[in-house]
């Protein structure tokens, strides 16, 4: 059964933040929240699958894809669900997203920081 976590994935010299990864498996949740008076700032977000089964996600299901993601409009949906605010829940879902790859276990990336 898939998982849910987030961790940094890079650091901007250019801006100077701390720019953490968000990875959310398909039919999970996960709440994101930054501290006192941040907010939050989606830089990227992907949907499908581009790691074998067993790197992120790990199903009892049988992937038939390992390079698929979902339509540029994942960026735009998840900036609509939590740009600008202190705290936020995204869901990791096909009726969200589509469904770029049938009958392969999918999941959301995310790559976001908290700023003022």
């Amino acid at each position: 059964m898939g998982f849910s976590f987030i961790y940094f994935c890079l650091h901007t010299e250019r801006e100077q933040q701390v720019v953490s990864k968000a990875v959310i498996c398909e039919g999970r949740t996960l709440q994101i929240t930054c501290s006192g008076r941040e907010k939050i700032h989606i830089i990227g977000a992907e949907y499908g699958r581009t790691e074998p089964e067993s790197k992120l996600c790990q199903s009892t299901l049988f992937d038939l894809k390992t390079n698929c993601y979902s339509a540029d409009s994942t960026l735009g949906i998840t900036r609509e669900e939590c740009d600008g605010f202190k705290s936020c829940t995204l869901y990791a879902n096909n009726a969200e997203y589509g469904d770029p790859c049938v009958l392969t276990y999918k999941y959301l990336n995310v790559c976001l920081s908290c700023n003022i």
